[in-house]
C-alpha cells in the first residue's frame, strides 16, 4: 500500500511539473504572439457558404497597443437573381483583445463592448506570415489606427 501511494504522489508531482512548464511555455508564446500583433492593422479575409453563392467577408482589424481593437467590415455576396447584383454590408465594431489558450490552442480573444466573445486560433511562421485558421487570409497592413 506504501509504495502505491508513493507511486501517486510521484505522478501527481510529475504532472504538476509537467503542467508548470507547460503554462510557462505558453505564457512566453502569448507574450511573444501580443507584442508581435500589438500596434499592427490586419486585413482579414474569409468566405462563408459555397463558392458561388457564399459570401465574402473583408475585415480591417485594428489591434491597439492598450489592448483595444477596432474592426471595420464589410461582407459581399451576390445575388440570386443575378451574376452582376452583389449585396454589401459594412459594420463597424470595437472591444478589447488578448492573447488566451483555449481548448489547448494560442490565438487570440475578442470581447466587443456588445458582449460579445470570439477566440481566433492564431500562429505566426517563421516567414512572419499568420495563420487563423483554414480559408482564412491574414496580412499585415501597418500600424494600427487607435485613438
Amino acid at each position: 500500500m506504501k509504495s502505491f501511494l508513493q507511486r501517486i504522489a510521484t505522478m501527481v508531482a510529475l504532472a504538476s511539473a509537467l503542467a508548470t512548464t507547460g503554462l510557462a511555455q505558453y505564457d512566453s508564446q502569448a507574450q511573444a504572439l501580443r507584442n508581435y500583433l500589438a500596434g499592427q492593422k490586419l486585413l482579414v479575409t474569409y468566405r462563408q457558404g459555397g463558392a458561388v453563392y457564399g459570401t465574402y467577408f473583408f475585415l480591417n482589424v485594428n489591434l491597439c497597443r492598450s489592448g483595444n481593437y477596432v474592426t471595420y467590415g464589410k461582407s459581399k455576396k451576390q445575388s440570386a437573381m443575378s451574376d452582376y447584383v452583389y449585396q454589401t454590408h459594412g459594420w463597424t465594431d470595437q472591444g478589447r483583445w488578448d492573447v488566451a489558450v483555449f481548448a489547448g490552442q494560442l490565438g487570440v480573444r475578442f470581447v466587443s463592448y456588445s458582449g460579445q466573445s470570439n477566440f481566433v486560433p492564431v500562429r505566426v511562421y517563421p516567414n512572419g506570415q499568420i495563420w487563423a485558421g483554414n480559408e482564412t487570409s491574414v496580412v499585415r497592413q501597418g500600424g494600427a489606427e487607435c485613438q
